[in-house]
């Protein structure tokens, strides 16, 4: 139970930072399955704006009505 509570050694570290190939792996594998998901399970709702540019400014503002 000691080893729990105490800092991680340079050892601890170098282990971890060799398994870079499992960190590589896991996240292109995480990736495509967060896309596999989005794609077979796509969102209900999504968002989409118009935008409607006036340039005739005096038409645009309309004081007191």
């Amino acid at each position: 139970m000691n080893w729990l509570l105490s800092p991680p050694s340079l050892n601890d570290f170098l282990r971890l930072l060799r398994a870079w190939k499992f960190w590589l792996l896991f996240s292109i594998l995480g990736a495509l399955l967060g896309v596999g998901a989005y794609y077979a399970f796509p969102p209900d709702y999504r968002a989409k704006a118009t935008v409607v540019v006036d340039f005739n400014l005096e038409e645009s503002l309309t004081e007191g009505k």
